[in-house]
């Protein structure tokens, strides 16, 4: 990390230095520097003395560990990098990225020789990584305390599309304000159909039935609608109007595997692996562009020419979320960065409410905060712009099922 953060021991007799694998000690006197090794794997990044100054906390990208008179007494394992401590007696607060929280004991008799690490008496083993088992034998915990530290993560984030069901032999691929689409699947498996229902759309042809061999993703836009096999993509039109010739176009992706689509009346966007493309056409698809994203793909809308991504990294290690929103026509980034969530919870539903300075992106998890993406400082007051801000606030624990956002909510 370029940001250590150092601590002076309370009685200003030694100062803890981070940044390798070993924390060191420097006295005050500039001294013979003592180095605390075996507690971590990477470099560590912060250190903090408890108020008595018999314990010293420090942290590397994957573990916070517990010193006392020099040796290690334990261990913590996380998930999410601890970014920040805080001492209250004899327990540490640890914050740590995607807003984790953690409450550990730090209790801790004094260290006699018997309890020192053997790395101490035998030559090449000081470096050697202490797993979690060993390091909670050297610690003393009160038993009416958690073992383990108490760590808010997310549960695992899935992949889903806006308005859509994941399971069952009749489920929906999507549901909007332009309308639905239901997969009826036979009893046998073999037979698929996908129902369309346009809401705004006077075409006789809206309700009719279309045959859905091996599709499994649906997006649906303003009198049109795409349905996804694997590596095959079908655009079907609710009405020729007077731009189109055929009522359908049809794309073929060899070696690719398509794990979300959008639509809009100008654009079909399909994100394949492995390679993680974001691909753009028209709905007759004609190339517009492909972009190689980072992350892979947790779910993405279409509204007019916005395109709204989430992503996740594949690092079991970083359970944040990030967001991409492009402008097609203009072939730009306008915004992106982290998707705040709130603790505990996970991405629920994507989607875009109307503006009147134009459709809003809008993200709602499953706590039940909604929260839009504030692009112009005139839309809210003192709010930074392309910021996060939630709106409403639904019961987490009731069983809504969100379709779409109107009236600004």
């Amino acid at each position: 990390s370029d940001n250590l953060r150092l601590a002076w021991q309370p009685n200003g007799q030694r100062l803890a230095l981070p940044g390798s694998p070993s924390l060191r000690l420097l006295p005050r006197n500039f001294g013979e520097i003592v180095e605390l090794k075996g507690g971590h794997r990477y470099s560590t990044t912060m250190a903090a003395w408890s108020p008595s100054g018999d314990v010293l906390a420090s942290a590397s990208f994957e573990a916070v560990a517990l010193w006392s008179d020099d040796c290690l007494r334990r261990i913590f394992e996380f998930k999410a990098q601890p970014t920040s401590f805080a001492w209250s007696g004899s327990f540490l607060a640890v914050g740590a990225e995607g807003g984790h929280i953690a409450r550990l004991s730090a209790t801790i008799e004094s260290c006699n020789e018997a309890e020192k690490p053997q790395e101490e008496e035998e030559s090449g083993s000081a470096d050697a990584p202490v797993d979690h088992q060993q390091a909670e034998s050297q610690a003393d915990v009160v038993q009416d305390e958690p073992q383990e530290p108490l760590i808010f993560k997310p549960a695992v984030q899935g992949k889903f599309q806006p308005g859509g069901t994941r399971r069952g032999r009749r489920r929906l691929l999507a549901w909007n304000d332009h309308g639905c689409l239901k997969l009826v699947i036979s009893s046998s498996g073999k037979q698929r159909v996908v129902e369309v229902k346009y809401f705004k759309c006077q075409d006789p042809t809206s309700g009719r039935e279309l045959k859905a061999d091996g599709v499994e993703i649906g997006a649906l836009g303003p009198g049109l609608c795409a349905l996804a096999s694997p590596s095959h993509v079908v655009v079907h039109l609710a009405s020729l109007g007077t731009f189109w010739t055929q009522s359908s176009f049809e794309h073929h992706l060899p070696g690719e595997h398509i794990e979300a689509v959008a639509i809009s009346r100008s654009f079909v966007a399909i994100f394949v692996a492995p390679f993680r493309l974001l691909r753009l056409f028209t709905p007759s698809f004609i190339p517009l562009g492909v972009l190689a994203m980072p992350m892979d793909i947790v779910s993405m809308v279409a509204c007019n020419h916005l395109l709204f991504c989430v992503f996740q990294a594949r690092a079991k290690r970083d359970l944040r979320l990030h967001f991409s929103l492009f402008d097609v026509e203009k072939q730009e980034k306008l915004s992106s960065g982290r998707l705040p969530l709130s603790r505990q919870s996970t991405l629920r539903w994507i989607g875009f409410s109307a503006d009147a300075q134009g459709p809003q992106p809008l993200a709602l998890d499953s706590a039940g905060i909604l929260r839009a993406l504030i692009q112009n400082d005139e839309w809210v007051m003192s709010v930074t712009p392309q910021s996060w801000v939630p709106v409403a606030e639904l019961d987490g624990d009731c069983k809504l099922w969100p379709v779409w956002a109107e009236n600004g909510v």
